[in-house]
């Protein structure tokens, strides 16, 4: 099974297009995107014409792309529709409930959206779109410390730092100077995340968020820990992993 990640697209969608195309002249049979895809409903921001774009690309290859939902997505209109382990947006594009797992062809993925926005302050007085559901729910939490047997894959928006060294390491020292009180908001998973990986211990942790891609053989858990960057990033916004063969490389985005 070959099966493609994506990192933050922002509702981009001349970008989202060409890494998805990108994912499936690789080889993809699935894709899983690890948030900030950019599925908005009530701000101006983005809206929903993105899934219908992706729709006719994923149809035409019979791929499903899963959508591990961060903190830059319309909470209030994803709540009011899952209601279930996962919802449809489109016929080949559904968005998991946080918590749950899904199984390709035995392979199976912990996914576990939400995370803190670290500009939520600004984002709140200037576009008025931020949603305090963003972050992990107690309910969402437990339901995935609930899950039983073994975890290949470990899909989140957010990182537990120690598992993500060259993150940690660009973000440190505060170089966009946000506040005291921004920073601390931003860290309130940490706990959670270590308490979540030292549990699941997937093979692999692959998220977003950071804006920053990176690899990590060897995590304090003992798998890799994959960070992805953002739209724009032609080099480390995609990766795949063939669980056959246990190949593992990012895919460059040709633009």
């Amino acid at each position: 099974m070959r099966i493609g990640f994506a990192g933050d697209w922002h509702g981009n969608r001349q970008w989202a297009i060409a890494a998805t195309q990108a994912l499936i002249a690789a080889g993809a049979q699935v894709i899983h995107h690890v948030g900030d895809f950019g599925l908005f409903r009530s701000s101006g921001i983005g809206d929903l014409v993105l899934p219908e774009l992706l729709e006719p690309i994923l149809a035409g290859s019979d791929i499903t792309l899963y959508i591990t939902p961060g903190n830059h997505e319309d909470w209030g209109w994803i709540y009011q529709n899952l209601s279930d382990r996962e919802f449809a947006v489109t016929p080949h594009i559904r968005l998991i409930r946080p918590g749950d797992v899904v199984e390709h062809g035995g392979i199976r993925v912990l996914s576990v959206g939400g995370a803190p926005s670290i500009d939520c302050a600004y984002r709140h007085r200037v576009f008025r779109d931020w949603w305090p559901q963003e972050v992990i729910q107690p309910e969402e939490y437990h339901r995935a410390l609930g899950q039983t047997g073994e975890f290949d894959v470990l899909v989140t928006h957010d990182v537990f730092l120690a598992h993500a060294p060259g993150v940690a390491a660009q973000i440190a020292g505060n170089p966009y100077r946000f506040t005291a009180d921004d920073l601390a908001y931003a860290s309130t998973q940490q706990g959670a995340l270590q308490t979540l990986v030292e549990q699941v211990r997937p093979r692999i942790w692959v998220h977003g968020h950071y804006h920053i891609a990176d690899y990590a053989e060897a995590s304090p858990t003992g798998g890799a820990t994959v960070s992805l960057g953002r739209d724009g990033d032609a080099a480390g916004n995609l990766w795949i992993w063939d669980s056959g063969t246990d190949e593992r490389s990012f895919v460059r985005l040709n633009e």
